[in-house]
């Protein structure tokens, strides 16, 4: 299947907006003059006006899912990616597959699991989504950094700051440095491109 595929003509090169606009305005004057303003082609304008439809399409293919649909699987990955839950693409492809049967559109993919080409094809509808290798951190990091649990640490470094009398040059930054707690291995996950990728510890392949 071709990714990348590239445009070679400027069919349809219009907008959904000026189709909308021309419909109205053939109405009122002509079709032909319509046509001419906004560059649509007469046989197209004339097609559209019989349909009443002003829903652009060019060529026999279509996705999938909706709009709204595929905005509540965009909507999905990021909830994942808000509770340090980022989805390997495996697993994001067969949640789309369950979705599907779910809205009744059972039978579209293969073993209901999406395939590579839709996965292609939804992430450049969708570029605020992005495949990338997060940095791992622990679970109980995740749980422990909250307003509260911050908070506190600062007021406990105070406190022990002032009862010490503890200056500067005293203090050193040490860190984990050779240390780890989480799994070595780091995997390939869907988020959001705006958010800084964490991961718990993670058993199966991107």
């Amino acid at each position: 299947m071709v990714y990348k595929y590239k445009r070679k003509t400027d069919r349809a090169s219009w907008s959904e907006e000026n189709l909308k606009k021309a419909m109205l305005e053939a109405q009122i004057s002509s079709i032909t003059a319509s046509s001419k303003k906004y560059g649509i082609p007469y046989a197209t304008l004339y097609r559209h006006l019989q349909k009443g439809s002003a829903k652009k399409k060019l060529g026999r293919f279509e996705t999938i899912f909706t709009p709204k649909e595929e905005e509540d699987l965009v909507a999905y990955v990021k909830k994942m990616d808000s509770i340090f839950y980022g989805l390997t693409r495996v697993e994001f492809l067969r949640i789309v597959g369950e979705f599907a049967k779910k809205i009744g559109k059972e039978g579209v993919f293969t073993d209901n699991i999406a395939g590579k080409g839709w996965f292609h094809k939804f992430r450049a509808r969708h570029p605020e989504l992005v495949l990338r290798t997060p940095e791992p951190t622990s679970i109980a990091r995740v749980k422990g950094f909250n307003r509260v649990a911050v908070e506190r640490f600062y007021s406990l470094l105070e406190e022990t700051i002032e009862k010490h009398n503890i200056i500067p040059d005293m203090m050193y930054n040490v860190d984990e440095t050779g240390v780890t707690t989480t799994n070595h291995r780091r995997f390939c996950q869907f988020l959001a491109k705006s958010k800084l990728g964490l991961s718990p510890a993670r058993n199966e392949e991107c």
